[in-house]
């Protein structure tokens, strides 16, 4: 299960994992171009500022100016439960058509052409600053197109193309663009294979808080996380839905909002065996708290149902359970952050507390 609850890089990854970083806000910028550099700009101001380079490498797409969509295609058609009325269930299969993963965002495809006299290797470079300052680039070898994942949503992006070797005595830019990506949220990630060197040093993870059982991961005295040493392993062998009422149960929940409160826990990478129901149930009682509403946070349960994992829906037996035993904890029409909070206060965990992951996880929203 994953969503992004930008920019906080709190970071809820759909059938796969949960990652939290310290410090962000709650919705992304609202405006293809909120987030530009002076904060005050229009577009037609940076346009015209553009970085002017070498005119044998012409830029094709995307368009000076353009709003790309980066979230995964197959969601368009999805309704959330505010939507479709809340007793109403409803069938991923239909949407997903036979293709069983379908939770990949979409990337931003680049294209340019070489005029005469240009030769050379081509490099992708995307920078949020129009100066280049730390580009992102990416190799394209002597083709002439590339793509790019897991941008930010709602985000403004610069863009060029390096030519290197060839006749080229010293790297040749080309001109620069801009493009906005789309505000869609939630905001999805690619991790191939689960990279490690990506885990760690592009996401910067100090903490794995594996909600795994021991026969799962082996039981090992000496077992840590395989992302590395420098890694906190953190073992909290929680059950989901209905099952996590019990005394034992809200042991392991103080203890993983206690170690959600120290600052020095960020960023984590929480995760279970399949990302969808242990994992789906901390993420939504760690959003809750935060105080994102009920249709949001049952929409993005939901969206688990496009990862390879299988159909996750309100309307089943095991949510539906969970949804019952939680009015015990607030009264009739109270939402989820409430009958959560209250949960966890009955578990053990301190208002400080709970203050305290919220000052680390969220920002106030712009005036």
């Amino acid at each position: 299960m994953t969503f992004m609850i930008d920019k906080a890089r709190a970071a809820f990854c759909r059938g796969c994992a949960f990652l939290l970083v310290a410090a962000a806000a709650m919705t992304a910028s609202c405006g293809a171009f909120a987030d530009e550099p002076n904060g005050s700009a229009t577009p037609d101001d940076w346009k015209a500022k553009l970085f002017a380079g070498d005119e044998r490498v012409a830029l094709e797409e995307p368009a000076n100016g353009a709003v790309v969509a980066i979230r995964p295609g197959v969601i368009a058609g999805y309704k959330s439960p505010e939507e479709r009325g809340w007793d109403a269930p409803y069938n991923c299969s239909e949407l997903k058509n036979g293709v069983k993963e379908c939770s990949h965002p979409t990337p931003v495809a680049f294209r340019w052409t070489f005029k005469e006299g240009a030769s050379g290797f081509s490099t992708l470079q995307l920078s949020e600053t129009p100066d280049f300052a730390a580009p992102i680039e990416i190799s394209a070898g002597q083709e002439t197109s590339a793509e790019a994942t897991n941008l930010d949503t709602g985000a403004t992006y610069f863009w060029r193309v390096k030519l290197t070797g060839g006749e080229n005595a010293q790297p040749v830019y080309s001109s620069a663009r801009m493009f906005a990506t789309a505000s869609d949220l939630p905001r999805w990630y690619k991790v191939p294979d689960i990279s490690n060197v990506f885990m760690t040093k592009t996401l910067g993870i100090r903490s794995d808080i594996d909600l795994r059982g021991a026969s799962e991961w082996g039981g090992a005295e000496d077992y840590g996380s395989p992302l590395g040493k420098e890694v906190a392993w953190l073992n909290y062998p929680i059950g989901c839905y209905e099952g996590i009422f019990n005394d034992k149960q809200k042991a392991y929940f103080r203890d993983i909002f206690k170690q959600l409160a120290d600052e020095s826990t960020y960023p984590a990478y929480i995760h279970c065996w399949g990302g969808a129901d242990r994992t789906g149930t901390l993420c939504i009682m760690i959003k809750a708290i935060l105080g994102v509403n009920d249709n949001d946070l049952c929409t993005d349960y939901e969206m688990t149902s496009f990862s390879v994992i299988g159909e996750r829906c309100i309307q089943s037996d095991a949510f539906k359970k969970m949804r019952k035993e939680l009015e015990a904890y607030g009264k009739e029409g109270d939402p989820f952050s409430v009958k959560f909070e209250n949960y966890l206060i009955s578990a053990g965990v301190t208002q400080d507390e709970l203050n305290k992951i919220r000052e680390l996880l969220l920002e106030d929203k712009p005036e």
